[in-house]
């Protein structure tokens, strides 16, 4: 249980930025464990990883992995330093309405 509550004490309250690096609908979002790494899944095939800085104005991005199909979700290794992600994608042969 108290894995299940951690999330919900340090998720942010109140936006922060809006990142504008995809050119289709975001899907999923989700912190990386130590809360510095985002990642953002899309119908655009890409999912961005993110780099929360202090102070900053947006969140800096770190990378933009390309994908044969539409990212669904993504996951962070659990173990610090959490710099390896997991993303799950549809079909290969799914056809971009774009």
């Amino acid at each position: 249980r108290e894995e299940l509550r951690h999330p919900v004490r340090h998720t942010p309250r109140r936006r922060r930025a809006t990142i504008q690096d995809h050119t289709d609908e975001v899907l999923f979002v989700t912190f990386s464990p130590c809360g510095r790494l985002l990642a953002t899944c899309s119908r655009d095939r890409r999912t961005g990883i993110f780099r929360m800085v202090d102070g900053a104005a947006a969140p800096e991005r770190v990378a933009m992995l390309v994908h044969d199909s539409t990212a669904l979700r993504a996951h962070w290794w659990p173990e610090y330093p959490h710099t390896r992600i997991t993303v799950s994608t549809g079909s290969p042969g799914e056809h971009s309405a774009a």
